[in-house]
């Protein structure tokens, strides 16, 4: 079965799915897949149906207001669209540099991603040194004792630094543990005793 953006609204009928095989390219025509020849027409099978594998071609001659629509724009969808990314995706094109840039993005569309960011699953120190203060940690923030303002902090390459919109000086600053002790010589009166 094969669509074309002037027949989007056709029915697809069960025996047209039975082997949930779609290859969306221009030219090509492989028996028993449905094929769709446009970015529309496979954009909309996509959202249509659950498939077990996506042939995709690169050069689908889509053009729209000076644009062209490949199959790197299909990838470019399924990536804002992940809940209809097929089982697989195999490249079909003959354009070795756009298969290429094609098969990075399959590799990163079937990456499992992170369960959590950077904040919540560093581990924070109790006290860190921000310049020349030590600062109490209390969650995940940090806070000056009496002055009583908090900073944004963020980890990179096993290191973590700190921001405040509050004070222009303290911007993307690193930030080093600190003892308790510290802690308590720095905030002198200010320091909450436990």
């Amino acid at each position: 079965m094969r669509i074309h953006d002037q027949n989007l609204n056709q029915n697809l009928n069960q025996k047209d799915l039975l082997n949930k095989v779609l290859l969306i390219d221009d030219c090509r025509d492989i028996c028993d897949f449905v094929i769709a020849r446009t970015y529309e027409a496979g954009v909309f099978l996509l959202r249509k149906c659950d498939w077990d594998l996506l042939l995709l071609d690169h050069d689908l001659g889509c053009f729209e207001n000076g644009k062209e629509y490949t199959g790197y724009d299909i990838l470019c969808w399924l990536e804002k669209h992940p809940k209809r990314l097929p089982k697989e995706i195999r490249v079909v094109s003959s354009n070795p540099p756009a298969r290429q840039k094609m098969e990075l993005v399959i590799k990163k569309l079937y990456t499992p991603k992170p369960k959590y960011d950077d904040k919540v699953t560093m581990v924070l120190p109790a006290y860190v040194w921000l310049n020349t203060i030590v600062l109490r940690r209390t969650g995940s923030e940090y806070y000056r004792d009496g002055g009583q303002w908090g900073i944004d902090v963020k980890q990179k390459d096993g290191k973590l630094y700190a921001s405040c919109s509050g004070h222009k000086r303290i911007h993307h600053v690193e930030l080093i543990p600190a003892t308790k002790e510290e802690y308590i010589k720095s905030n002198g009166e200010h320091a909450i005793k436990d």
